[in-house]
């Protein structure tokens, strides 16, 4: 399908991810996060239909705001809430319907047209207005990455979720300055003048400074399974040295009496940073078990070693959990 801006209204709280050189990518398609990488419905995994759509769901990220042409590597901006346009082939629907990708000819799904589904975890966001024809419909899209859904889905159980942190909101660690653009790292600036990201330059006494941000545990947390993961998308520029990000993280709790109350660092293994001068990869840290609960205030230190030779970039850290 071509490119179709089909934003309508709502903030879209939009951000930037990386495209593999061989996907592609048109404004308007239905994108899915494959693990550090955005691609369109139509490149997702098939099992059977029921299946796909529910994994789909899963993995939805938002919809496409730029398009990313074959052999392309820019990273592209994806709306990751509002209202769109989309297509929808259902011959009759009601507002609050359900919708997911549909199934098109063939094992694949359809990047920019819907149908109605009573398959809550198949859901990627809910009719709330009909088009000017019987062809299209505004949908509120419904995706893990801000954290919650629209009400209307706000009983799935057992998805995987994401809480994202702005690369604005994390400071120097020593003292909790702002980041600034200068020429010691960390330091922040844009990247292809949209998106934010982290530099640590390579050797000097500035490499290892570490850096630090908290957020909150959401209230869909599942605090049976306890599953908690820390995650960063890093790339190593140069592919020389072998580095490693330390992280220490707290768990910040609230006493009747209104006073904070630290854990001691709960001492997650030090990740060590894929070594890929093309793309950024994924390092993870593993929280399970650390009994959180929803409305817990973690806190984040990141520290990485010493690397002479390669610059360290960071395009984004995010929190991965079960929700209940």
């Amino acid at each position: 399908m071509a490119n179709i801006h089909r934003h309508k209204y709502e903030e879209q709280h939009s951000s930037q991810f990386a495209v593999d050189t061989g996907q592609v990518i048109e404004v308007g398609d239905a994108c899915f996060l494959n693990t550090d990488d955005v691609r369109p419905a139509s490149q997702f995994t098939w099992v059977s239909e029921a299946k796909t759509q529910q994994d789909f769901a899963d993995a939805f990220v938002g919809i496409a705001m730029d398009a990313s042409p074959s052999g392309k590597t820019t990273e592209v901006r994806i709306a990751m809430g509002g209202v769109f346009e989309m297509t929808i082939t259902s011959a009759t629907f009601e507002i609050g319907d359900l919708v997911t990708p549909e199934k098109a000819s063939g094992s694949t799904l359809e990047d920019q047209i819907v149908q109605t589904t009573t398959d809550k975890g198949a859901a990627i966001g809910r009719i709330v207005y009909a088009g000017d024809s019987q062809t299209t419909v505004f949908v509120e899209i419904a995706t893990n990455l801000r954290g919650r859904y629209p009400a209307s889905l706000d009983n799935t159980v057992g998805a995987t979720k994401f809480v994202f942190t702005p690369l604005a909101q994390v400071r120097h660690e020593d003292g909790g300055y702002i980041l600034t653009s200068g020429t010691t790292g960390p330091i922040i600036s844009q990247n292809s003048g949209v998106n934010q990201i982290i530099t640590w330059a390579a050797g000097g006494g500035f490499n290892r400074i570490p850096i630090s941000w908290s957020f909150q545990i959401p209230h869909d947390y599942d605090e049976v399974q306890d599953v908690l993961k820390i995650n960063a998308i890093v790339l190593d520029t140069a592919g020389t040295d072998t580095i490693t990000m330390a992280l220490e993280v707290f768990r910040i709790t609230k006493n009747p009496g209104g006073t904070l109350d630290w854990t001691a660092d709960l001492g997650p293994t030090a990740a060590t940073v894929t070594k890929s001068t093309a793309e950024p990869q994924r390092s993870q840290w593993d929280l399970d078990g650390n009994s959180f609960v929803a409305g817990d205030t973690v806190a984040c230190i990141m520290t990485p070693s010493a690397h002479t030779t390669d610059a360290l970039v960071l395009h984004s850290i995010y929190a991965e959990y079960e929700q209940r």
